[in-house]
């Protein structure tokens, strides 16, 4: 009995983890209870690939915001050394200027 009330938790959980709408949700809350143990095996095939597509998705986002993360870095790096050189050539002048 307690396997099966650890596999209800474990269902429940991803479940409720799930990207499926709340009415889907409750749907499922109501069959579960009535169905074999071979559909609950399947089910539960469902929700991992549900989770898998989720984390897949997830860390593509992941990616991106850090590709776009670094070509900000990047951008940000040459307008500084940009900067940095327009001003050491100010200071260059100055000294010319004034040695």
């Amino acid at each position: 009995m307690d396997d099966a009330r650890a596999y209800g938790q474990h269902l429940a959980e991803m479940l409720a983890a799930s990207h499926f709408s709340v009415a889907e949700k409750q749907a499922w809350a109501v069959l579960i209870p009535d169905m074999s143990l071979e559909q609950l095996k399947k089910f539960d095939a469902v929700l991992r690939a549900d989770m898998t597509a989720q984390s897949t998705h997830e860390l593509e986002d992941l990616n991106i915001s850090i590709r776009a993360a670094r070509h900000q870095r990047d951008l940000s790096m040459a307008a500084l050394e940009t900067e940095a050189d327009q001003i050491m050539a100010e200071v260059q002048a100055t000294l010319e200027a004034n040695g």
